[in-house]
């Protein structure tokens, strides 16, 4: 069962998310890596999602996301990794592609159809060079809640499936939404 705010939920753990979590990032010639270690969750999709769009920004087109030392990814996190590799791949022709991938999260990209958007290895290169800290990105309430719904919006994009299956979360985060931010037009919040 769904909370009753979803995003103030998950605002009111924020910081024992962002203690659980490291992200960190190395560039090699046009190649941006971004190493995950502990858990992938919603609370650092905004940092990740920052350092990608930078990294694009500066000529970066291939970027490689390291799971090596990640234990878990939520829906959101997996949600900015499809964000950011459609990106990548409509206005730069770039790529993402993600690293030493375990079978669970094998199995977790499968569920969520997208092992033919993302490109896996199973064992990657070893990038323990990647150890520049990427510093969290404190988000509001209604700014993680955009987030969240953005990231889940990219996720119903790619699958049928996923349009089913977070339907009833896009409903929540769009009325809560709507509440905090009336000034913004319905269409406006809905759209990725």
């Amino acid at each position: 069962m769904l909370d009753a705010n979803p995003s103030e939920a998950l605002h009111d753990n924020y910081q024992g998310f962002m203690r659980e979590t490291s992200l960190f990032s190395g560039k090699l010639k046009d190649k941006l890596v971004l190493r995950v270690v502990g858990k992938g969750k919603s609370s650092h999709s905004a940092a990740l999602s920052q350092a990608a769009d930078e990294a694009v920004e500066n000529g970066v087109s291939s970027i490689v996301i390291d799971l090596k030392s990640c234990d878990w990814l939520d829906s959101t996190f997996v949600g900015t990794l499809v964000g950011i590799a459609l990106r990548l791949r409509n206005a730069h022709r770039g790529h993402l592609a993600l690293a030493n991938v375990d079978e669970a999260t094998r199995r977790q990209l499968e569920e969520f159809g997208l092992t033919r958007l993302l490109a896996l290895e199973e064992v990657g290169e070893d990038y323990h060079w990647a150890v520049s800290r990427l510093p969290d990105v404190l988000q509001e309430p209604s700014q993680l809640a955009r987030a969240i719904l953005e990231a889940h919006q990219h996720l119903m994009k790619v699958n049928p499936e996923n349009a089913r299956r977070f339907a009833a979360l896009q409903r929540r985060l769009l009325v809560e939404l709507q509440a905090a931010l009336p000034d913004r037009p319905p269409s406006e919040l809905a759209s990725t």
